[in-house]
């Protein structure tokens, strides 16, 4: 959760950061691909109005620099399992560029 929207859920709710630095933090990180984390956060502190975060787990590296890491099979998987396991929910994503 260094750059991009990770790092503004890191600075903007600290709570997801802590819990996701924690999940399967002994693991390996490749075990992680095709998997996903998921946090709840509030909206300005309102307890009424909560939404979730899911980090989805679709890259081990991010260096070098100028090489996509991103594991587009990975990606699928994921979408998969959210559909089956949240099939009420509208899901919403940054533009994958």
């Amino acid at each position: 959760m260094g750059s991009g929207i990770a790092k503004e859920i890191r600075t903007r709710y600290t709570k997801v950061y802590l819990e996701d630095s924690n999940f399967l933090s002994l693991d390996m990180p490749i075990n992680k691909i095709g998997n996903f984390y998921t946090s709840y956060a509030l909206v300005h502190g309102d307890y009424g109005n909560r939404f979730t975060v899911i980090n989805a787990y679709t890259q081990v590296n991010f260096m070098p620099r100028g090489i996509d890491h991103f594991e587009y099979d990975s990606f699928g998987v994921i979408l998969r399992k959210l559909a089956y396991l949240y099939p009420e929910c509208n899901l919403g994503s940054r533009i994958l560029e």
